[in-house]
């Protein structure tokens, strides 16, 4: 879905500079998936009731609907001061060393590519990794206060797959954060890339 978006921007980055952006979101994908699956474990603990599957579903949801709202506000606060202060680091989707930037008006960009510098589109992942970070723990402690309302709503919406746990799985596993993580990509690609500063 991402290739699609790409197709349909104006002015397009260069494919390094796309892979670069889509690249911290592989990143906090692979590390929310392993955070939302300990935290499954962690709340069917706490509460006693559901399963792993029940509590993973909730723990998407809860992640995709408050998740991106969490995340695209941390991420503006760190974009506003990287702004406010010229921090030229910090201001994501723009991977040029301090030097690059001071010229950045003389270049095309397509010809941005030339001027990459990886450690600052590490420092970025590494900024983007603590923002997604953040956005789950709280996330996770609104599902730690209210476990008990929440897991009802994930029990009652898997009820229909009652008696047919591979389909369940395949819902929970596989559909529903296909569908969503396609809509959570389009959204947080749409504000982690630099086309506003370039």
């Amino acid at each position: 879905m991402l290739f699609a978006k790409r197709s349909f921007e104006s002015p397009k980055r260069s494919f390094n500079i796309f892979l670069l952006d889509i690249s911290k979101q592989a990143f906090s994908g692979l590390w929310c998936h392993t955070i939302n699956l300990t935290f499954s474990v962690l709340l069917q603990e706490q509460v006693s009731r559901g399963n792993g599957c029940e509590w993973y579903f909730i723990n998407f949801i809860c992640e995709i609907v408050f998740g991106i709202l969490l995340s695209y506000g941390i991420h503006s606060i760190v974009m506003y001061f990287a702004k406010k202060y010229d921090i030229l680091i910090l201001q994501s989707g723009v991977y040029l060393s301090m030097h690059d930037a001071e010229y950045i008006n003389r270049y095309e960009w397509e010809e941005l590519d030339k001027h990459i510098n990886y450690r600052v589109w590490f420092i970025q992942l590494l900024v983007w990794l603590m923002v997604a970070t953040l956005a789950k723990l709280i996330v996770f402690g609104f599902e730690l206060e209210f476990a008990n309302e929440i897991i009802d709503v994930g029990i009652m919406s898997l009820q229909v797959f009652k008696g047919h746990p591979v389909l369940e799985l395949l819902w929970v596993m596989v559909v529903v954060p296909f569908t969503l993580n396609t809509l959570q990509y389009w959204i947080q690609d749409s504000f982690l890339q630099g086309t506003d500063y370039i």
